[in-house]
């Protein structure tokens, strides 16, 4: 059963700026679940995990490629356990 947060309708407000969203919280508080409701409404969005220590590495070692394989062509893009990137906010800061 999903249990909606006041945070999702104040997100979902903010999706047709350009600027960049940080959702955090505490360890398994339905951060993840609430982005993937927010995304089952959305058209031409994609999620990426950076769990994934391919896509990490990718993100990490050339943003380019990175961009082309999960930003080019999509309007959303969610970006989950972002922490994990030792130089997120400076590739986010030239690319995004």
């Amino acid at each position: 059963m999903y249990i909606k947060r006041n945070l999702e309708d104040k997100i979902i407000k903010y999706l047709e700026m350009p600027e960049i969203i940080a959702v955090v919280g505490s360890r398994q508080c339905g951060k993840t679940t609430m982005l993937k409701q927010i995304m089952s409404s959305l058209t031409d969005a994609v999620s990426v995990s950076f769990d994934d220590q391919n896509i990490l590495g990718l993100f990490e070692k050339s943003p380019d490629d990175f961009i082309t394989a999960y930003v080019k062509g999509r309007k959303y893009l969610f970006i989950d356990e972002f922490q994990y990137a030792k130089h997120g906010g400076e590739n986010t800061q030239i690319y995004f």
